[in-house]
């Protein structure tokens, strides 16, 4: 459990930059004309808050629980 906190944290704070500076892109005049770029970048957003919102489970969990990971080996779930 403190291994996937401590893992939690330290990813949490590159995702969270990588998402302000897709933000920034988005909002880039240039880039702003690039459809398929535009849909890259709301692609990249998706996935950004869907990995911001898994490090938020684990971080506000209060009873971890345990399911069968890959050949029944023990792993942390957040839900």
């Amino acid at each position: 459990m403190e291994m996937a906190l401590s893992i939690a944290d330290k990813i949490g704070n590159p995702i969270a930059t990588a998402k302000i500076y897709q933000q920034l892109l988005m909002k880039n005049a240039g880039i702003a004309k690039l459809t398929e770029v535009q849909d890259s970048l709301r692609t990249i957003n998706i996935l950004l808050d869907e990995a911001l919102d898994l490090i938020n489970k684990f971080q506000s969990m209060k009873t971890p629980q345990s399911i069968s990971g890959p050949e029944d080996t023990p792993m942390t779930t957040p839900e």
